[in-house]
């Protein structure tokens, strides 16, 4: 990264906090050589922000290391989730401008959940299968896996619902009866 570009991106910050820029700020200053580092006349400016927004920044990078086709997608979108509500202010929520990720994956994630914790042999299996079962219809309708020899689709939304079909679209059948 250029000297200029890192000032540049941090004087933005200025005008409009936006979480994403400033972590991708930090990211540019740290790519820096340690003497490059020396000539940022700015980077005060940029260390009271990441202060200020501490714990909202947090949230914005737990949301950009949700992968939907990661073992640890449901725990890590619960997490998300939870860490957001913990926000203190709704200022602070504000600045979260990555959040509508979140809101897009939950209701994976949460069938998902749903589905692993089914279990045969409990009372509440008729009733736990035939919710998740129309939950899982409703989020999965025009949904099919992925293909094979076809690249994996950009839509992250999309490689999360593949992944509901491919992967518990099996489980669902097993629980038919």
């Amino acid at each position: 990264a250029i000297i200029v570009d890192v000032e540049n991106i941090i004087n933005a910050l200025k005008d409009k906090v936006d979480l994403v820029t400033l972590a991708r700020a930090r990211e540019k200053f740290n790519s820096l050589s340690s003497e490059g580092k020396k000539f940022v006349s700015n980077i005060s400016q940029l260390t009271a922000l990441e202060a200020t927004y501490k714990s909202a920044l947090a949230v914005v990078k737990q949301i950009e290391a949700i992968d939907p086709s990661a073992k640890d997608f449901v725990s890590k979108t619960i997490a998300a989730k939870a860490a957001y509500d913990k926000l203190a202010t709704d200022a602070l929520k504000n600045t979260v401008t990555n959040y509508m990720i979140v809101e897009n994956y939950l209701p994976i994630a949460l069938i998902m959940k749903e589905i692993d914790a089914i279990r045969v042999n409990t009372a509440e299996f008729r009733k736990d299968y035939e919710a998740a079962e129309g939950t899982y219809n409703a989020l999965t309708a025009g949904v099919t896996g992925n293909p094979e020899n076809t690249p994996a689709p950009t839509d992250k939304v999309v490689v999360a619902k593949q992944r509901l079909v491919t992967e518990y679209g099996p489980k669902i059948e097993k629980f038919k009866i």
